[in-house]
């Protein structure tokens, strides 16, 4: 008879244990998939690949303290044993797997995609007796193009905004979609200027080795970033994360093209055109990734009922995940 392995309170932790799965609240200890603000903390302790710990330090502090865990490289916390696995999302991103005393392996995904990503690792399935997976595209309606495809899209885009002599500017989270959106420009052998927010996260991403290509940076503040700066981005492509869209009022006439997936079937407000780039798995890639793991239960979260639902109906055991106070592997 398997025993509990993980709550919600309502933070996911792994029960009888200190260790939460990317709590929203500051935690004793938080294992970390990924950079994003919605995923992270200023915990006691982490546990984080080593690009995931930078984007952690430069967001929340550089004083915290943590593991830097590197994949595949089993990790003992208590009775615990931790895994991490490249998840596809954004550079240093992880899909946890966890074995308990007994040999039970949950495998929790946080973020994630399975198709090739132009500046993230290669995506890993690992095998689990049970899954918690995020299912933010969980609807048949959500089928991405491919990168090639975007590239094509987006540098048609941008030939045009540039015919009407306005400015394109791309609007994509400062940490993972903008750096992606660099190096289709690049490909385009468009001259690209980053918001410097975009340009903190680029830095990093060069340490961990990954070339985004070339880039100027927007403003004029050279103690900080060098001969990089400029103010005229005249025949350029500038990159701005969403929440600082209300910059481009001081700039000349701008067309801002929103990153975003749900720009596939949705307008999206405060932009003049979408570009459906996700990082997320898109239906087909959940529905793949679900038989990959071989689990016997599936939990679903960080989307709706109906990627549960869709699940049942190809033979999965599967159910949505509610905050109860405690799951059973199954």
């Amino acid at each position: 008879m398997l025993g509990r392995f993980f709550q919600c309170d309502p933070d996911l932790r792994l029960t009888d244990t200190a260790v939460y799965l990317d709590p929203s609240e500051s935690r004793e200890i938080g294992v970390i998939t990924h950079g994003h603000s919605d995923h992270i903390g200023r915990h006691q302790h982490f546990v984080a690949t080593p690009a995931t710990a930078s984007f952690l330090r430069l967001r929340q502090g550089y004083d915290l303290r943590g593991t830097e865990l590197p994949y595949r490289q089993p990790h003992q916390i208590g009775m615990h044993t931790f895994e991490f696995f490249p998840a596809g999302h954004i550079l240093g991103s992880a899909m946890v797997k966890v074995t308990n005393r007994v040999g039970e392996r949950l495998l929790y995904t946080g973020d994630f995609r399975l198709r090739p990503s132009m500046t993230a690792e290669t995506p890993e399935v690992p095998e689990a007796d049970a899954v918690i997976m995020e299912s933010t595209y969980g609807s048949p309606q959500w089928q991405f193009p491919t990168r090639e495809a975007l590239c094509q899209t987006l540098h048609a885009l941008i030939r045009a905004v540039h015919g009407r002599q306005a400015i394109p500017v791309v609007l994509a989270y400062s940490l993972g979609k903008a750096q992606e959106v660099c190096v289709m420009l690049n490909r385009g052998s468009f001259n690209t200027v980053l918001h410097p927010v975009v340009a903190r996260c680029a830095a990093l991403y060069k340490r961990h080795g990954v070339d985004i290509g070339p880039y100027e940076v927007w403003g004029d503040e050279p103690d900080l970033f060098g001969e990089l700066f400029t103010r005229d981005i005249r025949g350029k492509v500038l990159i701005v994360p969403p929440h600082l869209k209300h910059e481009l009022k001081r700039l000349p006439p701008t067309e801002t093209i929103a990153a975003t997936g749900w720009a596939l079937h949705r307008p999206y407000r405060g932009a003049t055109h979408g570009l459906p780039l996700s990082d997320h798995a898109d239906f087909d890639e959940l529905i793949e990734f679900a038989g990959r793991t071989k689990a016997k239960v599936i939990y679903v979260t960080h989307g709706s009922r109906r990627f549960a639902r869709e699940l049942k109906v190809r033979g999965f055991r599967a159910q949505f995940l509610n905050r109860k106070p405690q799951m059973r592997l199954f």
